[in-house]
């Protein structure tokens, strides 16, 4: 790789100079147009950075960048040969940078210098080469990354430095860079936002980033002043350097004047945005899949006014009612973890109405008509840039619609009988893990713990969802006795009229409403067959989700099957009654904090497995009596 190097670095040294214009410009256009996924990045820091822009603007601004990247990558290669001759003229010190030079001779102050990650940055480190540079004696260091390649590495640190610049490693620590600011020198720091976790939690152009605290404890370690040095670039391989002086870090933290420098940079001409390289993730804030939900609190530098663009989380919902109900928890959860977080949820349409009246999420995404098109249309969700989407669905067609949409990382379960190769990460289920000695909900939990997620599933029930006056309503008894998928978890139409008639008998000021879809009208009106219609209503078939779900909040208590309606009644907050018999209320039952009775037949094991007729109507009623006892 050294031996490369030389030659590349010489022949486009020692060439015209427009042939390296024109190599930089060829292959930049090359790795726009041939890496869809860099160019996808790319596009989505746009996209993030400044949501008003056009698609146009964003498209020519990262094709510009690239260029911009392999004129940096010959430039690095190229200017070990350069003469001082060559150096003057691709480099011009500013005014702003010339002062900086004089005074510094007197100033008993060191300094510090933060580079952001222009195009031209590493022509900074020859300034010594410049004319009014020359004379520049001060000690300086900069820091840097040191290269994988050894013998690449010692060429690079040798050619930087016959200008009298130090280059000093960021693996061998920062003890040398002290040294100098002790000594009264001069220490440069590349500054981004990528910190990870040893970095604390800030905004940068109304995203969180995280950004390293070393330029503040050098600063408070040797009370140097602290200074921008950035290029401006004037055309290829050519530059001027500007110095800025940036407030005390006693007043604002060094990482957020930076910050904010930049943020006003970048906004202020197309230039110095082209010129900025964002060809990678700007905003990889705890970017391991297993901190991927939830922040570190005690690292927060946050002016949450400033959190303008948050972070994209995407979560499938599952297909039916009683599961999405039930992942419910987990969401609120992961909203309370990641507050950066935008949070969208991708829904059968029956659902969109009833998740967009819960306020879960930010937006609620309707998922297509399933027809000969249905995968094509999953297209344009990606210019929306998701950042992650969590699959609470375990189905090939899922997995299928998350790898279109193109989130970076997509997360969901991995079942020992199930391959999900479409998805980045996965979170394999224990083989001794039994799921029918789990709840659905607390699988999802533990996967999402894999992946980050410290907060516990919010179980509060939505009791202000729906209001209405006391008083308005009649007591109501709400009986769910249909089922929308399994005929053997309906309890009898026999035993459902039994019930009927001693509730009225025992409860006379009382109503009984029967509530399912159209489906479930051929169960509902052999119940209610023969009873008064002013005090049992059958409601089959004549409520959308949204009524329904008003109807089960106004009841006092829901008697039902093992279906979706009674986990929709559970987060209400209303006392319900759940009929199992061969489903398994340890996997399914009602989560949230709110009254609820199981019943099961006599001697049927906890996970179920019998038939739901041995479910006795007294059973039921002395549930019920319970429930509406004082």
């Amino acid at each position: 790789m050294r031996f490369l190097a030389i030659i590349l670095g010489s022949f486009f040294a020692y060439t015209p100079q427009f042939i390296a214009h024109a190599v930089a410009y060829v292959a930049g256009s090359v790795i726009y147009y041939i890496f869809p996924n860099r160019r996808r990045t790319m596009l989505a820091n746009l996209y993030y950075a400044f949501p008003d822009k056009s698609n146009t603007w964003r498209r020519k601004i990262a094709l510009e960048s690239c260029r911009r990247m392999a004129e940096l990558a010959l430039f690095l290669v190229s200017s070990p040969f350069f003469s001082k001759k060559r150096i003057q003229s691709i480099l011009e010190l500013t005014d702003s940078a010339q002062v900086f030079l004089k005074k510094s001779t007197t100033s008993k102050r060191p300094c510090i210098f933060l580079v952001p990650h222009f195009s031209l940055t590493e022509a900074i480190a020859l300034y010594r080469g410049c004319a009014a540079g020359e004379n520049d004696k001060r000690e300086t260091g900069v820091i840097f990354r040191p290269l994988n390649n050894k013998r690449l590495d010692q060429w690079i640190k040798e050619t930087r430095e016959r200008l009298g610049v130090k280059l000093l490693s960021r693996k061998e620590g920062f003890s040398e860079a002290i040294n100098i600011l002790r000594r009264n020198g001069m220490v440069g720091i590349l500054f981004d936002q990528n910190a990870g976790d040893p970095g604390v939690l800030g905004t940068f152009l109304g995203r969180l980033a995280s950004t390293t605290q070393l330029p503040d404890l050098l600063a408070a370690k040797t009370r140097a002043e602290a200074y921008v040095a950035y290029t401006e670039r004037m055309g290829f391989w050519k530059a001027r350097i500007h110095v800025e002086k940036l407030p005390d870090s006693l007043q604002i933290p060094l990482r957020v004047s930076a910050n904010e420098w930049l943020e006003k940079k970048l906004r202020e001409n197309d230039n110095y945005c082209a010129d900025w390289l964002w060809f990678h993730n700007r905003w990889r804030v705890q970017h391991a899949f297993y901190n991927r939900l939830n922040i570190n609190a005690k690292k927060m530098d946050l002016d949450w006014s400033k959190l303008r663009c948050k972070t994209q989380f995407w979560f499938r919902m599952p297909n039916w009612l009683g599961d999405a109900v039930m992942a419910l928890p987990l969401i609120r959860a992961i909203k309370k973890g990641r507050p950066d977080a935008q949070i969208s949820l991708l829904a059968q349409k029956p659902l969109v109405g009833l998740l967009e009246r819960l306020d879960v999420a930010d937006r609620i995404i309707e998922l297509p008509k399933k027809d000969w098109t249905y995968f094509f249309k999953f297209w344009k969700l990606r210019q929306d840039y998701p950042e992650m989407e969590f699959l609470f669905t375990n189905s090939e067609r899922g997995d299928i619609e998350a790898w279109i949409i193109g989130a970076p990382q997509r997360f969901g379960i991995e079942r020992p009988d199930k391959k999900r190769r479409l998805l980045s990460h996965t979170w394999a289920m224990p083989q001794n893990l039994d799921e029918a000695c789990h709840h659905q909900m607390n699988v999802w939990a533990y996967c999402l713990q894999y992946f980050g997620l410290k907060e516990a599933p919010d179980i509060k029930p939505f009791q202000e969802l729906f209001s209405y006056e006391t008083g308005t309503y009649p007591p109501t008894i709400g009986l769910i006795c249909g089922t929308e998928n399994n005929p053997d978890k309906r309890w009898p139409v026999v035993s459902w009229r039994e019930l009927i008639e001693l509730i009225l008998g025992n409860y006379p000021g009382h109503k009984v409403h029967l509530y399912g879809t159209a489906r479930d009208k051929e169960i509902t009106s052999q119940v209610a067959q023969g009873f008064d219609d002013s005090i049992v209503l059958d409601l089959a078939g004549r409520t959308d989700l949204i009524r329904f779900a008003e109807g089960l909040a106004r009841c006092e208590v829901v008697i039902c099957n093992d279906t979706g309606g009674m986990h929709l009644a559970n987060a209400f907050g209303t006392p319900v009654i759940g009929i199992f018999g061969p489903t398994n209320p340890i996997r399914t039952g009602p989560v949230f904090e709110a009254k609820r009775i199981i019943l099961q037949p006599k001697d049927c094991p906890p996970i179920g497995g019998v038939s739901i007729e041995a479910v006795t109507v007294f059973q039921v009623f002395q549930a019920l009596e319970k429930l509406l006892s004082p």
